[in-house]
C-alpha cells in the first residue's frame, strides 16, 4: 500500500469480505451513476442534443454499430482497418453502449459508469484488510469530488486516460521493480498501453509519463537500497512493462502516425488562435486551480485534497522506517506537478487538458484522507473525527458559498457534541437554525440557492438529514452498537443526492432548448424528405456553419431511425472562403444560416462571414431556397435545392468583411 497502514489489519482479506467489497463497489456506481445521469438530464448534455466533442464518439460508434448489425462480427476488424477511430477507446464505448442499451443518446453515458466502477475498485485495491466502515467513509469522499462526476456526464476520451495513466503511475511506484512478477509488470505496461489508445492524439504526454514512471521507480530503488542496487537488473525488469506497452499500442500508431502528428500541429499551431487563453500570465497559473478548469473539476476540493496529501505525507515523515514511502510519495508529487505545469505552459486551455492534473490530485487526496483516518482511529479515542471526516469531505460538493456554511456548522456541531454540560442540544440546534434562518432571509444566500438548488427545501432536507443521521450515530455510539456503518453510508449518501459536480447547461424545458430541440428536429425531417424521396434523392448535404446543430447531430438521427446518413459536408472552423465552390458544386442540399443564430458558434471563424455566405448562395443561379427552419430568436438556418448541375462558372467566395 503505497500510503502507509497505520492500523493493525493485516492487509488480507476472506473471500467473503472481497465479495463484500465487490457488491459495495458495485451499488454506489450503479447508485451515483443514476444521480448523474439524472442531473445531465434535467440540466447537463442530456438536456439538450448531443454537442462537441461527445458527438463526434457517438457518430463514429454509431456507424459501428450499424455495420455490425448488417454484417456481423467481420465489420468491426473490417470497419477499423477501412475508417480508423480518433479514440479507439471512446468509438468502441459508444458502440458496445449502443449494442447493450440500444442507439440512444444516453447509453455512451451509462456505460461512462464503468470508469467509476474501475476508479472505486482502484481505490478498494489500496485498501485491503480495511474495515467496510471505513471503505465506505473513503468511497463517498471519493464520490464528491467533481472530477468523479465528470467521469460519467463527459464523454470525451481524456478522463479515461487520465485514470488509466494514473493508476498506472501510482502501482508503478508503489513497490520496486526487481523481482516483481511477471504479471505485475506487465499489468502497468497494459495500463499505459490502453492509455495510448483511449486519447492517441497526446501520445507524447502518456509516453512521457510512462517512461518518467519506469525512471522514478529505478532511482527510487537506488536510494532506497544503495547497497543491493545493480543498474542492469533494474532496468531489465522494466522490460516487460515496455513490452506490454509497445504490444498493445504500436498496430494503431503504426496506421494513424501521420494522422496524428497533422492532427496535432493544427490544434496547437494552425488554430493556437482560436483556442489559445488570452490573458495574463496569473490567469494561466490560475486556470487549473481556481480558473474555470479547476473549479468546474475539482471544486472546493481543490483547497482540501492538498492538505490531506500533505497531512498524509508529514505522518509518514515523521514515522519510524518510513523513507521508502515518503520517496515514492515525492515522487508522485514529481509527477502531479508536472501534470499541472504541462498544460500550464500550453496557451491553449481547455478543463479537459488538465485531466491528469485533476485524477491525480483527486487519487493521491483520496488515499490520503483514508490514511489520515486511519492514523486518527489508531491514535485518539475519538470514533466520531471519522465522522467529522465524512462531513468535511461532502461538504465541498455543495456549490459556491454554502460549503462554508456547512463546514461553519459541521465544525461547530461536533465542538459542541464534545461538550459534557446541558446546554450542548440548545448550541447544536441553535447553529443549524442560524443556517436555515440565512437561507430564507439572507439576500446572497437566496442568490445561491436560486443558481444552484432547485429550492430551498433542499438545503432544508439537507440540514435536517444530516442532523437526524449525527444524533443517530451518537444514540448508537453511546451504547456500542455494531451498526455505525449504517450512519456513515447515510452520510455519504445525503452528501452525493446533493451533489452538483457537472456543468450546468441548462434546464431541459427552458424555451432555449426546447427550441433547439424543436429545430434540430424539423431540420431533420427537411433533410430526411429530400434524401429519402423514391426520385432523385439528395445524396451530399452541405453545412455553412459550426453549431450546436450541425452535421454531426443530424447524422446520429438517421443512425436512430435506422437509415444510412448522407454525405455530410461542413466547412473548417478556421474559415470558409477557400472550400465553399468546392462544396457548392458537390452538393444536393445546403444548409445556410442566417447571421446571429444562436445555434452556430458566431465567435469561430467560419461563423463570422455567414451573412455574406448566404447571399452568395443565394445568387447562384443553381440553388433555390425551399425551406425557412426558425430558431430560438427567430434567426433561421435555411435550405437550398440544387435545380442544376455542374460548375458554376462564378469567381469563388471571398468575403469582404467579418459579421459584426
Amino acid at each position: 500500500m503505497l500510503i502507509g497502514n497505520f492500523t493493525t489489519t493485516t492487509g488480507v482479506e476472506t473471500t467473503r469480505q472481497r465479495l463484500l467489497s465487490l457488491a459495495v463497489i458495485v451499488c454506489l456506481t450503479a447508485g451515483f451513476g443514476v444521480i448523474v445521469l439524472n442531473v445531465s438530464y434535467w440540466y447537463g448534455r442530456l438536456a439538450t442534443v448531443p454537442l462537441f466533442d461527445d458527438c463526434g464518439y457517438f457518430l463514429d460508434g454509431a456507424a459501428r454499430h450499424r455495420e455490425f448489425l448488417q454484417h456481423g462480427l467481420s465489420s468491426i476488424p473490417s470497419c477499423y482497418m477501412r475508417a480508423h477511430p480518433h479514440s479507439p477507446f471512446s468509438t468502441y464505448m459508444a458502440f458496445f453502449s449502443y449494442l447493450i442499451f440500444g442507439l440512444k443518446m444516453v447509453a455512451p453515458y451509462a456505460l461512462n459508469t464503468v470508469l467509476v466502477f474501475v476508479l472505486l475498485f482502484f481505490v478498494n485495491s489500496q485498501m485491503r484488510g480495511v474495515s467496510l466502515i471505513r471503505k465506505l467513509l473513503v468511497f463517498g469522499f471519493a464520490l464528491s469530488i467533481p472530477f468523479t462526476t465528470y467521469l460519467i456526464s463527459e464523454f470525451r476520451p481524456d478522463l479515461a486516460c487520465a485514470l488509466f495513466i494514473t493508476i498506472g503511475e501510482i502501482l508503478g511506484l508503489e513497490q520496486k521493480w526487481t523481482g516483481a512478477s511477471f504479471k505485475r509488470r506487465f499489468g502497468i505496461g497494459a495500463l499505459f498501453g490502453i492509455a495510448m489508445l483511449t486519447k492517441p492524439t497526446v501520445f507524447p504526454q502518456t509516453g512521457f509519463f510512462f517512461c518518467a514512471t519506469l525512471g522514478l521507480a529505478v532511482i527510487i530503488e537506488r536510494l532506497t537500497e544503495p547497497q543491493s542496487f545493480r543498474l542492469w537488473p533494474a532496468v531489465r525488469s522494466t522490460f516487460t512493462a515496455v513490452l506490454a506497452f509497445i504490444l498493445i499500442s504500436l498496430p494503431h500508431f503504426y496506421m494513424t502516425f501521420g494522422y496524428l502528428v497533422g492532427y496535432i500541429k493544427e490544434g496547437l499551431v494552425s488554430q493556437h488562435d482560436i483556442w489559445a487563453l488570452h490573458g495574463t500570465i496569473w490567469d494561466h497559473i490560475r486556470y487549473y486551480l481556481d480558473g474555470i478548469g479547476g473549479t468546474l473539476m475539482l471544486g472546493h476540493h481543490l483547497y482540501l485534497l492538498p492538505l490531506l496529501i500533505g497531512g498524509s505525507l508529514l505522518i509518514l515523515i515523521r514515522a519510524p522506517n518510513e523513507k521508502p514511502r515518503v520517496l515514492r510519495v515525492c515522487a508522485l508529487l514529481i509527477l502531479l506537478g508536472i501534470s499541472y505545469l504541462g498544460p500550464t505552459l500550453n496557451p491553449v486551455k481547455t478543463q479537459f487538458f488538465g485531466a491528469n492534473f485533476f485524477c491525480m490530485l483527486t487519487l493521491l487526496g483520496t488515499l490520503s484522507f483514508r490514511h489520515i483516518s486511519d492514523w486518527l482511529s489508531e491514535h485518539r479515542d475519538f470514533e466520531k473525527l471519522g465522522v467529522l471526516f465524512a462531513a468535511l469531505g461532502i461538504a465541498p460538493a455543495l456549490p459556491g458559498n454554502l460549503t462554508y456554511a456547512v463546514l461553519i456548522m459541521t465544525a461547530a456541531y461536533f465542538f459542541a457534541s464534545m461538550r459534557n454540560d446541558t446546554r450542548t442540544k440548545d448550541i447544536r440546534y441553535g447553529i443549524v437554525g442560524a443556517v436555515l434562518l440565512a437561507a430564507y432571509c439572507v439576500p446572497w444566500f437566496r442568490q445561491e440557492l436560486r443558481t444552484h438548488f432547485l429550492n430551498r427545501w433542499e438545503l432544508a432536507a439537507w440540514i435536517a438529514g444530516t442532523v437526524l443521521v449525527l444524533e443517530l450515530y451518537e444514540f448508537l455510539y453511546a451504547r456500542r452498537k455494531p451498526v455505525e456503518w449504517l450512519a456513515l453510508v447515510s452520510i455519504c449518501a445525503l452528501g452525493l443526492l446533493v451533489h452538483r459536480g457537472q456543468e450546468r447547461l441548462g434546464f431541459r424545458d427552458s424555451p432555449e432548448l426546447l427550441a433547439r430541440a424543436q429545430t434540430n428536429r424539423v431540420l431533420y425531417a427537411n433533410l430526411k424528405a429530400r434524401t429519402q424521396r423514391a426520385e432523385a434523392p439528395a445524396r451530399a448535404v452541405f453545412f455553412t456553419a459550426v453549431g450546436s446543430i450541425n452535421a454531426v447531430t443530424i447524422s446520429l438521427l438517421y443512425y436512430e431511425d435506422n437509415l444510412p446518413p448522407p454525405d455530410v459536408m461542413t466547412t473548417d472552423i478556421k474559415g470558409v472562403p477557400d472550400e465553399v465552390a468546392y462544396f457548392l458544386d458537390r452538393a444536393d442540399v445546403v444548409v445556410a444560416s442566417e447571421a446571429d443564430n444562436p445555434e452556430i458558434y458566431n465567435l469561430l471563424p467560419n461563423g463570422q462571414f455567414q451573412t455574406e455566405l448566404l447571399e452568395y448562395i443565394r445568387g447562384d443561379s443553381r440553388f433555390v431556397e425551399t425551406a425557412r427552419i426558425d430558431t430560438f430568436n427567430h434567426k433561421a438556418y435555411i435550405l437550398f435545392d440544387k435545380k442544376t448541375k455542374g460548375p458554376s462558372g462564378r469567381p469563388g467566395f471571398k468575403p469582404k468583411a467579418k459579421d459584426k
